[in-house]
């Protein structure tokens, strides 16, 4: 399906290995003589620092137990045994575009935290209403930045002065 696995054997060994060479999506099973998907993915969560990787955990149907510890430890989703190669597939199309949108979320908000001056995101197809802005809107405008989005009442033309508006909205 255009992806390169890397298989391992254990928890350990998938944690130095991610440490080295990140992933978007990781496949979790249980360990062949030692812990559970969840286990795994407790280990997982703790041990790996570089990345958020997806963590797709395979899990037997027991009554929703193993798929509930699974994502109690940190799983993002599960896939019941027995499972078609159809439905990996998919739950691992699904988990690696989630993992490509955390990683950007997570780009956004070192971005917005980083860069000097207000950052923010309007939507054109709702009026350009503002969808996110950064927190640095609170010393420029002292509004917080709560205040503005999705608000037609406080918005970036809200505080330009009123005799700069015409000009403002001009440019």
């Amino acid at each position: 399906a255009g992806h390169a696995p890397r298989t391992v054997r254990d928890a350990k060994t998938a944690c130095e290995m991610l440490e080295q060479e990140p992933a978007d999506l990781v496949i979790v099973d249980r360990e062949p003589a030692g812990m559970d998907a969840a286990g795994v993915c407790r280990r997982l969560r703790k041990g790996v620092q570089l990345s958020e990787p997806w963590l797709l955990a395979i899990t037997v149907p027991a009554k929703g137990r193993g798929a509930d510890a699974a994502l109690d430890a940190g799983a993002d989703d599960y896939l019941h045994r027995p499972f078609t190669r159809g439905e990996l597939l998919a739950r691992a199309r699904a988990g690696v575009r989630a993992a490509q949108q955390r990683a950007d979320d997570m780009l956004v908000r070192a971005l917005l935290v980083n860069v000097p001056g207000a950052i923010y995101r309007s939507a054109w197809h709702a009026g350009h209403t503002l969808e996110l802005i950064s927190d640095e809107i609170e010393r420029i405008s002292g509004y917080p930045p709560v205040e503005f989005v999705a608000s037609a009442k406080r918005t970036l033309m809200s505080i330009v002065h009123p005799r700069d508006r015409k000009r403002v909205s001009r440019a």
